[in-house]
């Protein structure tokens, strides 16, 4: 099996991995055409593509020897041939990137098609041929990135927006809009000097590659960065949701509320569910961007269910990243400052307090935040003006000339044009009678006209008279209008057959979106969706029987739901997911509850999901471990409720691996607060035994999270229950680790002497009971101490054996941190030039494993080395390379390090001066880590600082 990568140079290898090595240039060449033209083709043809130039004759036999090349390699099998034609054999492949690139694009999955692009198609071959085809591959790849970059930037990731936007450059200089969107992503971070510097790159790009200049609406968003005015139409900086369906009728509720959006800081557009609060909030917000400089940031709260998870999405939107030392909202309020900015909060009545508490101190610390909010009730906060959405106006008349102005006559016509729906003389009086009868509610309008694609109008409005009449009276209780969208919600599940009745129903476990295998999983009960179903009668599959699959028959569910307007689809990078409004999982909750079906989804919900985080253990610390934080981050709100409830359960399910995965990710991600909660609430579990190894792994992992936010003598509290527990139970390897990790406490508070003491502890444990781990860790911390003490021989014995122990197991990583040690040790000794061999070689090897963390610290001590060398503007681009990697990738450095960097910041500013230092800074910032490998050779003394255990 022949795997092809050909996007970026030549590449081919066995299905083992071994490479195959072709002589020649030519045979590479033939070998790719023929991939990506599978088919026979005329030997004369081939021949005159890769025989080179000269008579008949020599093609030919140039051919013959570029055959005889591609034979030796692939063996004779490979190639099917005749006479006069020529192919390769398709059984032949098992993996070719640029396949597996438009499949993953076909399916939307963006980060995946996007992997898999290691430059341009077949570089250092120009092949008349190749152009093309290049030039094909080169657009698909370019349009994956803008989508991916209108995306990210849509949730507020800007670190990934920035990236994506930085790559789509790469391929296409003269971009405008990733200009634009680099700008409002820098903008929007708080750096506007970068965002003002994105300008007139933008400005040379054009000029250079195009001959114009930046469109209007470019111009316009600069001088928006640069004077803030409030005139300047800056509505791109904003992450407000692009919905698909048009805005229909409500000209006078606008004006009213971007009238009151100028008169207070509060707005709440408030009433029941179903009435297009959501919607209206967009729009509202869309038109009136242009009184808000600092841009509109869109918060979806319905997918929250904790307290704290609030000002964890708002600082994520707003692009703040949580620190150690304030409280997270301290931190987003002095982010926020005097902006001028419009902060939108759908969904908040199930956070009602907390909601009201949170804006209360932000509107306090923040005089140019602006809120706007939807909500069932008011949050209840001085100053709120609090606006009932009305329904939308129902006609009084029939006239056609009357109807097609209407507002609820224009939304039923609109959402009915998929059924064949047209407003007609014939029909008129008939859609009039029936807005009517359903009020102008939104969704009641929009979940009849999805009955329009399989029944008759007539039909439709005489049954929903007779059913409405029936279950409305059933609920005498409830408002008017709110026993008309329940009856209808309820009308429309009662037309469902069995099979989607119970699909909806268990999909409201879901809170937010799900892809379609978590509902065959969770919803549908299918543990192994892709295999084939089979008759009752039968254990085999018969080639007779129709080969449906549990995901097939969800997917179809899911599908006919979504045409009724049951659920909602939309596409992801990952692929089609679905929702639920609020209002109709609120009902499908109920009838979940009534089916006693409940317990067994919930659990099914707990155990699938659980099992995302089980399979992500195995790539944490190595280079899958972006991709399994994204899968994470997407499916946030879904680990939340498994952890609800792990907490309400009777038992304990959690394993230690899926804590491991997810305590990792709030460490990484910067989730402190909200792992610091969790953390908490799970240590208080009564299934839990005051002595048991799974208490112990809580209160380490608190610890952890607790140290990282600076809040050292709480970390220092759980390291020491960890402690205890371990020695409790005689986990001697867990005992090392925590040793270890109470030796990092010790350290950050500058306690030396007590660091040293943990590290030797941890150190002489780990030896005894085999721990090769925390030994390989503890040495290197150790001697980061003793080198801080100037025990220069002691030190380098305990890295050159730590050096050895990981070269022994093979950990690269962990290479790459005791050369950075011996680095520091060579500099602290002034042997400089072969500390830049340690640091050089530790980038190497760090960046080879893509840790990034790693890679920085040893960049960081090369920019030092540069600083002492002169060499200004190779650190500048150095130190532009690690700010944007900091902020893309939302990593933290050991205090020692971010010292370090503000430190060589200000001196290479200083010394260059601040134009000069931009440029060199953005220089770098473009950079990928292969490329500063690749370009720099820096200098610095900065070391790791301790390393903790998990």
């Amino acid at each position: 099996m022949l795997h092809l990568r050909l996007l970026g140079t030549f590449r081919a290898q066995t299905a083992e991995g071994l490479p195959l090595r072709f002589q020649r240039r030519k045979s590479e060449a033939l070998v790719a055409f023929l991939a990506l033209h599978p088919g026979p083709h005329s030997r004369e043809k081939l021949a005159a593509l890769f025989g080179g130039d000269g008579t008949d004759d020599d093609t030919r036999r140039a051919l013959r020897v570029v055959l005889t090349d591609v034979r030796k390699v692939l063996g004779e099998a490979s190639l099917e041939s005749d006479r006069d034609t020529l192919a390769l054999r398709a059984e032949c492949f098992g993996v070719l990137d640029t396949v597996a690139l438009e499949r993953h694009l076909r399916q939307g999955e963006l980060d995946a098609a996007l992997a898999l692009c290691q430059g341009e198609l077949l570089e250092g071959i120009y092949d008349d041929w190749v152009l093309p085809l290049r030039e094909h591959y080169r657009r698909l790849v370019c349009e994956a990135l803008e989508t991916q970059v209108g995306r990210r930037r849509s949730v507020g990731d800007y670190p990934g927006a920035i990236a994506a936007a930085q790559r789509l450059l790469a391929l296409d200089p003269a971009n405008e809009p990733a200009h634009q969107h680099l700008m409002v992503c820098y903008a929007a971070s708080g750096d506007r000097q970068s965002a003002l510097a994105q300008y007139e790159s933008c400005r040379a790009a054009l000029e250079k590659h195009l001959g114009t200049r930046p469109s209007k609406e470019t111009q316009a968003l600069w001088q928006g960065v640069q004077k803030q005015a409030e005139s300047t139409p800056v509505a791109a900086l904003t992450n407000l949701p692009r919905p698909l369906t048009s805005f229909i009728g409500r000209e006078e509720a606008l004006e009213e509320i971007e009238t009151l959006l100028t008169q207070a800081r509060l707005v709440t557009l408030t009433g029941m569910g179903g009435h297009g609060k959501t919607r209206l909030a967009i729009q509202a917000a869309e038109e009136g961007s242009h009184a808000f400089p600092d841009g509109v940031w869109w918060v979806e709260l319905a997918s929250l269910t904790e307290e704290g998870q609030l000002e964890q999405a708002v600082a994520r939107v707003l692009g703040v990243k949580e620190r150690g030392g304030n409280p997270l909202r301290v931190q987003v309020a002095q982010a926020v400052g005097e902006k001028r900015l419009l902060l939108v909060l759908d969904n908040a009545e199930h956070l009602l307090a907390t909601c009201a508490d949170t804006v209360e101190y932000l509107l306090g610390h923040c005089h140019g935040l602006t809120v706007l909010a939807t909500s069932r009730a008011p949050l209840g906060v001085p100053g709120e003006i609090a606006w009932a959405v009305p329904p939308l106006t129902v006609p009084t008349r029939t006239e056609l000339k009357y109807l097609k102005k209407n507002e609820a006559v224009q939304f039923f016509i609109e959402r009915g044009r998929t059924g064949g729906l047209q407003l007609s003389d014939e029909n008129a009086a008939t859609v009039a009678a029936l807005c009517q009868r359903l009020e102008g509610i939104p969704l009641a309008l929009e979940l009849a006209a999805a009955q329009l694609r399989t029944q008759s109008l007539e039909q439709l409005a005489g049954r929903i008279q007779t059913t409405l009449e029936a279950l409305v009276s059933e609920n005498p209780t409830h408002p008017p209008r709110q026993r008309t969208l329940h009856a209808l919600v309820a009308w429309s599940y009662g037309l469902l057959n069995p099979v989607e009745q119970a699909l909806f129903r268990r999909f409201s476990v879901f809170v937010g979106s799900a892809s379609q295998e978590a509902a065959t999983v969770v919803a549908g009960g299918y543990s192994k969706g892709n295999q084939p179903l089979l008759p009752p009668e039968s254990g085999e599959v018969d080639s007779l029987v129709l080969p449906i699959t549990g995901a097939l028959l969800t997917a179809q569910v899911l599908e006919s739901l979504a045409d009724k307007s049951l659920l909602r689809r939309f596409r992801s990078e990952q692929g089609v997911r679905y929702g639920m409004l609020e209002t109709l999982r609120s009902f499908a909750l109920t009838q979940l509850a009534q089916s006693g079906e409940q317990a067994p989804v919930r659990q099914r919900h707990a155990r699938y999901f659980q099992e995302l985080l089980i399979q992500g253990r195995s790539a944490i610390y190595t280079t899958g471990e972006a991709d399994v934080f994204a899968g994470v981050e997407q499916e946030i709100s879904h680990l939340r409720e498994v952890l609800r409830f792990q907490t309400s359960a009777e038992t304990w399910f959690l394993s230690h691996q899926a804590l491991v995965t997810l305590t990792r990710f709030w460490y990484v991600r910067g989730y402190y607060t909200e792992g610091c909660s969790w953390l908490t609430q799970l240590t208080e579990h009564s299934a839990l035994l005051p002595l048991c190894q799974e208490r112990g792994e809580l209160a380490n992992s608190l610890g952890l999270l607790l140290w990282q936010t600076g809040r050292l003598v709480e970390g220092r509290h759980w390291f020491e229950q960890a402690l205890a527990l371990y020695e409790s139970l005689g986990i001697l390897k867990s005992v090392s680790s925590v040793l270890n990790n109470l030796g990092c406490i010790a350290n950050d508070e500058s306690d030396y002497l007590t660091a040293e003491a943990f590290f030797a502890r941890a150190l002489a444990l780990s030896r005894e009971v085999g721990h090769t781990q925390t030994t390989m860790m503890a040495l290197n911390n150790l001697a980061n101490i003793l080198t801080e003490r100037r025990d220069f021989v002691r030190a380098e014995a305990l890295l050159l054996e730590s050096l050895a122990l990981r070269r022994e197991h093979g950990d690269i990583r962990g290479v790459g941190i005791a050369l950075n040690g011996l680095g520091d040790l060579a500099a602290e000794q002034e042997h400089f030039a072969q500390a830049r061999r340690y640091f050089t070689e530790s980038l190497q090897l760090r960046a080879q494993v893509q840790d990034r963390r790693g890679a920085l610290i040893a960049l960081l001590n090369l920019v030092r080395l540069d600083l002492q060398e002169g060499q200004l503007e190779r650190a500048g681009q150095a130190l532009g390379f690690i700010a944007a990697a900091l902020s893309q990738l939302q990593i933290q450095l050991s205090r020692e390090a971010r010292e370090a960097e503000a430190s060589f910041t200000k001196q290479v500013e200083s010394a260059l001066g601040e134009p000069a230092f931009t440029v060199s800074q953005r220089a770098g910032a473009a950079l990928s880590l292969e490329e500063i490998v690749a370009r720099f050779a820096l200098g610095a003394t900065e070391t790791d600082g301790p390393v903790a255990v998990l």
